[in-house]
C-alpha cells in the first residue's frame, strides 16, 4: 500500500490537490480534493475554494469547519446556510479586518466544503490578490488535511471497535471450544469406564451361568433320586 500526494496546477489560478491512497486497504474510499474556482454563495458567484470529500460524515465535517472559523477569532454566526466569522484580521492576507465564509453541502457520497474571504467590496482572488492568495490558500489546504485526517481517525476508530468485537466473539468461540473438549473427554472418560464396566459385566455373567449350570445339575440329580423313592 502507498500513500501519494499530487499537486498540480490546471489552467490559470486553478490548484487541485489529491490524496491518493493505495488501491489496496480498508481506507480507499477515504479521500478530499481541494481546488479553486467560482462557486456560489449568499452573495453571488464569488471566487473561492471547494473541498471535495469522500467517505466522511456531514455532521463531522460541519463540527470541524466551525472550529476552524473560531480559530480566527471571531463569533461564528449562520446565515442562508453558510457559516460567517466577521471582522477578524488575518495578517497573512490582510491587514484590514476580513469575512470568511464556509458553507457544507452532501451530494451523492460526496460531502462538498466550500471557502470565501471577503476583503469589503470584492472577495480575494488570485488575480487582483496574489499573495493573500496564496496564504489563503494555505489555510484552506490545511483545512483539507484536518477534515482528511479526522474522517481516518473516525474510521480507524470504527475499526478499532470492530477488530475488538471479532477478538471477543473468537475469545467466546475458544471458550467454547474448550468446555465441548473438556466434555468430550468428560465423555471418553465414561465411555472407557463403561467398556470397562461391560467387560466385568461379561465375566461376571460367565461366572454366573457356570454356577446356574453346576447347580442346575444338582437339582436334576436330586429329583431323579426323588423320583425313585417309592
Amino acid at each position: 500500500m502507498f500513500w501519494g500526494w499530487m499537486r498540480k496546477v490546471v489552467g490559470a489560478g486553478l490548484l487541485v490537490v489529491v490524496v491518493v491512497v493505495g488501491r489496496s486497504g480498508w481506507a480507499q474510499d477515504i479521500s478530499y480534493e481541494v481546488r479553486d474556482g467560482i462557486f456560489p454563495m449568499q452573495k453571488g458567484q464569488q471566487s473561492g475554494w471547494q473541498i471535495q470529500l469522500e467517505g466522511v460524515d456531514k455532521s463531522t465535517v460541519e463540527k470541524a469547519v466551525r472550529s476552524w472559523l473560531k480559530d480566527f477569532g471571531g463569533k461564528v454566526s449562520s446565515k442562508k446556510g453558510e457559516w460567517i466569522v466577521d471582522d477578524v484580521v488575518i495578517s497573512a492576507i490582510s491587514d484590514h479586518p476580513l469575512d470568511v465564509y464556509a458553507r457544507v453541502d452532501e451530494r451523492g457520497k460526496h460531502v462538498f466544503v466550500y471557502v470565501f474571504f471577503d476583503l469589503g467590496g470584492s472577495f480575494l482572488n488570485a488575480g487582483q490578490h496574489p499573495q493573500g492568495w496564496k496564504q489563503a490558500e494555505r489555510l484552506v489546504e490545511r483545512l483539507g488535511v484536518r477534515l482528511y485526517r479526522q474522517a481516518l481517525e473516525a474510521r480507524l476508530r470504527a475499526e478499532e471497535n470492530t477488530l475488538e468485537k471479532y477478538r471477543k466473539e473468537l475469545e467466546k468461540l475458544e471458550q467454547e471450544q474448550k468446555k465441548l473438549e473438556n466434555a468430550i473427554e468428560e465423555c471418553e472418560k465414561t465411555i472407557e469406564e463403561s467398556r470397562q464396566k461391560l467387560a466385568e459385566n461379561a465375566q461376571l455373567q460367565e461366572e454366573q451361568k457356570k454356577k446356574i449350570a453346576e447347580q442346575n445339575a444338582k437339582v436334576e440329580a436330586l429329583r431323579k433320586k426323588l423320583s425313585e423313592v417309592r
